[in-house]
């Protein structure tokens, strides 16, 4: 019987740089009678650490701000006498709803004296806010006034406003003006919603119900959420976010 021999040939491999990695030139068995055939395989590099994000905190983190929807029940506000298809008490609600999601998202811990129509009196309004020792009372309203020609925002602090109270009101007329809205400036006021509590305040009326052109903007769904981030984004400004 006869044996033929068969001789294996084993090469060094040669390494290829490849994309994504490595290419490596391995020898397959063969015979002693052929060259030796290299086949690829393709050699991963490990994949690079992931990334840690960090969250930032929410701008408003920690902070409890009071926002109030003037009037409500049997008291309409403005916008019986106006040019306003709907009241006061209801518009104010709908803006101060927007209000407080936005605040929310921005990780303030919103407290609504009212979340529907039904009354509130201003000394039960004052006292929630010294009730939840609030940073912030944040109350809504729409003017009126016999002349129908006066328009735009005006936003109200205490006679004896704290600096808080003034930095919030200037940063939100800041916001308004930035936007291009005709604001009527920072005044100073004697209303119970800001001075019958120990508590920073603001009161913001967002424009006036006899104005033909400010009734019919307030009465609009898009409106009332733009004027609401408006005076959210003063507010956020105001405590140092962003």
């Amino acid at each position: 019987m006869r044996f033929s021999a068969i001789v294996i040939l084993v090469s060094l491999a040669t390494t290829l740089v490849g994309c994504g990695g490595e290419e490596i030139l391995v020898p397959k068995i063969v015979s002693s009678t052929k060259r030796p055939v290299y086949e690829k395989l393709h050699v991963y590099e490990k994949p690079p650490p992931k990334k840690i994000e960090v969250t930032p905190m929410p701008r408003l983190a920690g902070k409890v701000i009071v926002v109030d929807p003037g009037h409500g029940g049997k008291d309409p506000g403005a916008g019986e006498v106006g040019c306003s298809r709907l009241p006061e008490k209801t518009l104010v609600l709908a803006i101060a709803k927007n209000i407080e999601t936005q605040l929310k998202a921005c990780g303030a811990r919103v407290i609504m004296t009212r979340t529907a129509d039904y009354f509130v009196s201003l000394n039960e309004r004052a006292a929630i806010v010294d009730k939840y020792k609030a940073d912030l009372m944040l109350s809504i309203h729409i003017d009126s006034c016999p002349k129908g020609y006066i328009s735009g925002p005006t936003v109200y602090i205490a006679n004896k406003a704290c600096c808080q109270s003034d930095k919030v009101a200037s940063s939100i007329h800041s916001s308004f003006v930035t936007a291009g809205i005709g604001s009527k400036g920072i005044r100073h006021a004697g209303f119970r919603v800001l001075v019958k509590h120990s508590r920073p305040a603001v009161l913001v009326e967002c424009g006036y119900l006899t104005n033909s052109n400010d009734a019919r903007k307030l009465n609009n769904r898009w409106y009332q959420k733009n004027i609401a981030k408006l005076i959210s984004d003063g507010v956020i400004l105001a405590f140092g976010g962003r």
